[in-house]
């Protein structure tokens, strides 16, 4: 096997790593060549020795660390969220390295010596680097860097200092040189030993040579049977990205192709189909076919389909498979601690039926920091309402439009709706927004085309609006005729029918006085 060949991650200031914390930590300590790597590395590991060797190879980035390390800050980690006090004499020996004068008077009391740990000069400064050069890595997120942010302005140094630990020792990836993509991509694409990792290699070739869009390689792949650009055509042709629209028939055949060679996902996606419809009549027997698949994917560790028999079994909507919210809640929890954001907002939405409003609202907060739509939508919602979390008109609004930043694919177009509705159509001075009917409609009628009806109503008070105060019959027009378009639909609801049509007859009224403007 070929040693990957890592790029230095301690010389640098582009990379919030393991290696420039070694660093920092040693340009900031008051006697630099006391200050050894393996002493440091010690105290943060809780062991009692360590080879130079090793540790220089983890700190300049030669070599990952090590998951015997990563996994004592996983454990770690889970402890913190309850008991914050278990980093404190490993935060107090890292200061006493690198400043060789404090002498800690207040060891033995947990919070007066949190007031000494933030209050030093030398940990501030090191902090402050941190924080510098988090700015300036690419994998660090907007959130994660705001947070930091937060904790520093706050002299939450301790706080701060663990986060850091976190991110570098679990969350920082190992950036390779250019040559080594092609192992570094190949990773990615096993998603099961069980699958051949000839078909991988060959997949991940035509994506390096002709980028992560070449579908003609991958449709060329795909016709030799390749399960990992099946698996691809799939997709693209679930989302329409090859005919521009959805081709659920096309998808289910590439699909069958990958699962046949155990592609996990392709597997699960079977199953979906059916689940949803789009392949079958949603029959007791393609219920049926859907739990298989799901269960299938299961075995293969698909987290999609853990998430999926959860769904399952939260509705009880497939035959021999009894409603059991117990289950459900169950799989949503093991599919959410892997980070399935889907899986995160169905535990949400239990907790929001359960009636804790609080676990709910900071449950889809979780979903929502990873970029997902839903759970942005509904965020901004329970900050609108004051459901869960204080009344927040502001941070709605910008929950709203973070929703609206997804890809066309997985955006909630209830973001627009709410953002048209609640905030342009009227304005919100207090929090600068202003009133802006034309942006409005904009984002009404997009509305409409992704199926949220209640748009109409929006748009035909708008136009209505808009000929009482022109007298201008184009815009009469255009609300009787989003007035019609609204009562063809199946999904129209009668009590605003009745707001429709009272609309259409205050119209009239007018009209058959003929008021002049």
């Amino acid at each position: 096997m070929n040693k990957k060949n890592y790029v230095k991650l301690n010389n640098n200031n582009r990379h919030l790593s393991l290696g420039n914390l070694f660093r920092i930590l040693k340009e900031e300590a008051n006697n630099k060549n006391f200050t050894i790597q393996s002493e440091i590395f010690c105290i943060l590991f809780n062991i009692d020795n360590i080879s130079d060797t090793t540790v220089n190879n983890y700190c300049t980035g030669v070599r990952a660390i090590n998951s015997k390390y990563k996994s004592i800050y996983v454990q770690w980690r889970n402890k913190y969220e309850k008991d914050e006090t278990i980093f404190h004499d490993i935060v107090l020996n890292i200061i006493a390295t690198i400043d060789s004068q404090v002498i800690f008077k207040t060891r033995d009391n947990y919070a007066k010596s949190i007031i000494e740990i933030n209050n030093n000069q030398k940990f501030n400064k090191v902090c402050l680097r941190l924080y510098n050069i988090s700015k300036n890595d690419l994998e660090v997120s907007k959130d994660f860097s705001s947070q930091l942010k937060r904790l520093l302005d706050s002299k939450n140094l301790y706080k701060f200092f663990i986060e850091i630990l976190f991110f570098v020792i679990l969350d920082k990836k190992q950036p390779v040189f250019i040559e080594d993509k092609f192992m570094d991509t190949l990773d990615d694409f096993l998603y099961s030993s069980e699958v051949s990792s000839d078909d991988a290699i060959d997949f991940v070739t035509v994506q390096l040579k002709g980028g992560l869009w070449s579908i003609r390689g991958v449709h060329e792949l795909a016709k030799h049977e390749n399960p990992y650009a099946c698996f691809e055509m799939g997709s693209l042709e679930l989302y329409g990205q090859v005919a521009g629209y959805p081709r659920y028939q096309e998808a289910y055949n590439f699909f069958k192709i990958a699962a046949s060679k155990n592609h996990p996902n392709a597997i699960w996606a079977l199953g979906h189909l059916y689940y949803n419809g789009f392949i079958g009549t949603k029959s007791r027997e393609d219920m049926k076919k859907a739990f298989r698949y799901f269960n299938r994917a299961r075995h293969l560790n698909c987290i999609s389909a853990i998430n999926s028999i959860g769904t399952i079994y939260k509705y009880g909507n497939v035959p021999f498979i009894r409603k059991d919210l117990k289950k459900a809640k169950k799989l949503f929890e093991f599919a959410s601690s892997k980070n399935y954001v889907y899986a995160i907002n169905n535990l949400g939405i239990m907790y929001e039926d359960e009636g804790n409003y609080k676990k709910a609202f900071d449950t889809f907060k979780l979903s929502a920091s990873q970029g997902e739509s839903w759970a942005l939508n509904k965020l901004g919602q329970m900050y609108r309402e004051g459901i869960g979390t204080r009344k927040n008109i502001k941070k709605a609004f910008e929950s709203y439009n973070k929703a609206t930043e997804a890809t066309i694919y997985s955006i909630c177009f209830w973001s627009k709706y709410n953002l048209a509705h609640y905030f342009y159509e009227n304005g919100i001075p207090e929090i600068n927004i202003t009133k802006d009917i034309d942006y409005s409609i904009t984002l009404l009628e997009e509305c409409i085309n992704h199926n949220i009806f209640i748009a109409y109503e929006d748009l035909i008070y708008i136009f209505f609006e808009k000929y009482i105060n022109t007298g201008d019959t184009n815009y009469l027009n255009k609300a009787k005729e989003y007035a019609h378009l609204y009562t063809l639909k199946d999904e129209c609801d009668s009590n605003t029918i009745d707001r429709i049509n009272q609309k259409l007859s205050k119209i009239k009224e007018i009209e058959d006085k003929k008021i002049i403007f």
